[in-house]
């Protein structure tokens, strides 16, 4: 996980965008006077009005406190999740793989990393401490430098962004031009609250979220199985009427044990090509167009569009970047 030292470089103040300074061990400050606390050694640099907005949000999130809280309970939930979950994860076109191996070395962004591990080049945000997060900040006031990165990656958050628009606006400025943006969501799936929860996008609605960019890939990335699984299950566990989340997580296990081997037809249903029309969740692979601004390195030199749609091999969900799709 990288240092606050080595960091600093490509911070940026969330309220008025200057430099950051390292003040000592507790807190860190832009030369305008804002100051922002470091927590065992991650920065939380939340813009004032922000935090409270994300405060209130996250006070109700019982479910993805409970899920992130590094607790027993909660990794048997997650196993249990894995071993029975309504979502199968699909394999995702080989363009995508490609392209993270394309930027190895620059600086990269993941946006909502929650538990994931960072890797020595790898800025993980979020809203809380959990796990390898190390910045604490909002995506729609993304507390970097304009241009600090070849690659994003947003996996299942637009949907809990009040104002998506925002937030793709600030991922375009941190990113260098002609670098990645990845980005899944969810499409036919139950409302959670992580820590809220506002839209869903079409496969076309994707696209037109992202329209300031050049679209490499886009696909399937949970399928209509998953989808029908993870309803059923859902509207079992609505006959509980009750708030209790252990009574709630049996009752939904029960039809998605029964209907375990149901998910795995999606290897076969993603093939019709009106798949994502009832699928469970898209993804998108998209590239900032070059805007010459100054000599500064870029991806100019990664291959073209059409040189990286010469690879059609298979990528199992194996690779680098396999992804959270919530169940």
């Amino acid at each position: 996980m990288p240092s606050i030292e080595a960091l600093l470089p490509i911070l940026a103040c969330p309220c008025c965008g200057s430099s950051l300074l390292n003040d000592g061990e507790s807190q860190i400050l832009c030369d305008q006077g804002h100051e922002f606390p470091v927590v065992n050694g991650v920065p939380i640099l939340f813009e004032p009005e922000e935090r409270e907005s994300i405060e209130r949000d996250y006070g109700d999130a019982t479910q993805m406190q409970g899920e992130y809280r590094k607790s027993a309970l909660a990794r048997v939930r997650s196993l249990v999740k894995r071993a029975v979950g309504s979502s199968l994860r699909l394999p995702i076109d080989p363009r995508v793989a490609r392209t993270y191996e394309l930027v190895d070395g620059d600086w990269r962004l993941e946006i909502g990393s929650g538990l994931v591990e960072a890797g020595p080049k790898t800025v993980n945000l979020d809203i809380g401490m959990f796990g390898g997060v190390n910045v604490v900040g909002s995506g729609c006031r993304l507390p970097f430098a304009d241009e600090s990165f070849s690659l994003i990656r947003s996996l299942a958050v637009l949907e809990h962004i009040r104002e998506p628009q925002k937030m793709i606006a600030e991922m375009l400025r941190v990113l260098k031009p002609g670098g990645y943006i990845y980005t899944e969501i969810p499409f036919l799936q139950h409302f959670h609250a992580y820590p809220n929860d506002f839209q869903r996008l079409t496969k076309q609605g994707l696209r037109q979220a992202f329209a300031g960019c050049e679209v490499v890939v886009d696909g399937i990335v949970s399928g209509p199985s998953s989808a029908l699984t993870a309803l059923i299950g859902d509207y079992c566990e609505l006959w509980t009427f009750s708030d209790r989340r252990w009574l709630n997580d049996i009752v939904r296990t029960i039809p998605l044990v029964l209907l375990w081997p149901l998910k795995f037809l999606d290897h076969v249903l993603v093939r019709n090509r009106r798949a994502h029309e009832i699928c469970s969740g898209l993804y998108l692979l998209c590239r900032k167009p070059n805007t010459p601004v100054d000599n500064r390195p870029s991806l100019d030199a990664a291959p073209s569009i059409a040189e990286l749609s010469t690879d059609n091999s298979d990528v199992s969900s194996s690779t680098p970047l396999d992804v959270r799709i919530h169940s």
